[in-house]
């Protein structure tokens, strides 16, 4: 909107640009035919609140996108970090915080790992959790022994990683 007249202060400038808002709001929008501020009130009830002040603050750092491989892993700065089984194939957004980083999945933390120099870091229940997938029960086997065989055979793999690559944590 143009205004075509002479201000001589700017306490008048601020005061035309407010009269100029409530005039415009008032006007009904062509396409409703409602006016705007009260399409603005309405749409307001769906408007979700921002949410936790590290995830936008991610949005204004660096922030990368991958998505996670059957290894589990997603990889920031050359270092490999693990996010749960169910995230394969998925898109995965990582930034960092502080000492940490963070994966987000549709923009809900899914995982948080601290920021290590070794080149990969599981957490155990990842590493698990994708065990279960190559170890099947043995016949007769009831879930209690075999959920033990699992996380026995994850640490002790871990382990073996951590000798040779100082990578698990």
């Amino acid at each position: 909107m143009v205004y075509n007249g002479k201000l001589n202060s700017e306490e008048e400038l601020i005061e035309k640009i407010h009269l100029l808002n409530r005039q415009i709001n008032k006007e009904p929008c062509r396409t409703t035919g409602i006016p705007r501020v009260v399409m603005f009130q309405k749409e307001k009830e769906h408007l979700k609140p921002l949410t936790r002040v590290p995830l936008l603050e991610s949005y204004l750092k660096d922030v990368e996108t991958q998505t996670v491989p059957p290894t589990l892993l997603v990889y920031y700065q050359g270092h490999g970090y693990s996010v749960p089984k169910k995230f394969i194939d998925k898109r995965v957004k990582i930034t960092r915080m502080s000492d940490e980083v963070q994966i987000y999945y549709n923009n809900q933390l899914i995982c948080t790992h601290p920021i290590r120099e070794t080149p990969i870091n599981y957490h155990q229940d990842h590493y698990v959790e994708a065990l279960k997938d190559t170890i099947k029960p043995k016949e007769n086997e009831d879930v209690e022994n075999y959920e033990d065989r699992i996380r026995k055979k994850a640490l002790k793999s871990l382990e073996l990683m951590n000798e040779l690559k100082g990578s698990v944590k």
